[in-house]
């Protein structure tokens, strides 16, 4: 091997060693950036979730609350009317059995098999 070989030789060691490092730098940086999108969208993430919790705590507070508001002012008129109330609540069983059954035929007891 000639001394030009061997220039050329360690030319190409060196050039690759530098590309190498170069790339070896270029991915850290990449992986830095994901790093910090995947921590920024984690952060929006959880920031996200907690509000929605927040709302829904509100809400349900909020549906607790007409609830017992509407309890507290049918309950007197329940209490003093007690077989007005047992009749609507049979005529509602009555209706919501009739929509569930909905258009389904009536069994045929004449039909044999």
């Amino acid at each position: 091997m000639t001394y030009q070989d061997d220039n050329a030789a360690s030319s190409l060691e060196d050039n690759a060693k530098s590309a190498t490092r170069s790339l070896h730098s270029a991915l850290d940086r990449v992986i830095d950036k994901a790093e910090s999108a995947v921590n920024t969208l984690g952060s929006r993430a959880s920031a996200t979730a907690a509000k929605l919790g927040d709302d829904a705590k509100d809400n349900l507070q909020g549906a607790s609350y007409k609830t017992q508001k509407m309890v507290d002012e049918i309950g007197p008129f329940l209490r003093d009317r007690p077989y007005l109330t047992l009749g609507v609540a049979a005529l509602a069983g009555v209706v919501i059995g009739l929509v569930a059954r909905g258009s389904k035929p009536a069994p045929d007891a004449q039909r044999k098999p």
